[in-house]
């Protein structure tokens, strides 16, 4: 199990996806393989986690939700007299790759 994380945190942080993605099925067969030993033998039902493109799928609708929430406050507060002095400077504070979504 130490050899499958040090492989995946190693994929992590070389931002190598293929590495990262054999070591997500390896730590995913070894679930599958302690739930068999931990599992009585008359309960057979397996509980897979929903595959990769279903969890990415959700979480990115997630993200985009937040944003489009953090747009429409935008959107408010842009036409407020006191946006100026009170949130302009935070915005333009922000990196421009953060900031692009907003305007």
């Amino acid at each position: 199990m130490a050899a499958i994380e040090a492989a995946g945190n190693q994929a992590f942080a070389a931002k190598h996806h293929k590495n990262w993605k054999v070591a997500n099925d390896s730590l995913g067969t070894l679930i599958v393989k302690l739930k068999k030993v931990l599992k009585p033998k008359h309960r057979e039902e397996e509980d897979e986690l929903p595959p990769t493109w279903a969890i990415k799928d959700f979480w990115r609708q997630q993200v985009d939700a937040e944003r489009e929430y953090i747009a429409g406050r935008h959107r408010e507060l842009r036409d407020k007299p006191r946006y100026a002095s009170l949130f302009k400077g935070r915005l333009e504070a922000l990196e421009p790759c953060s900031r692009r979504w907003i305007t």
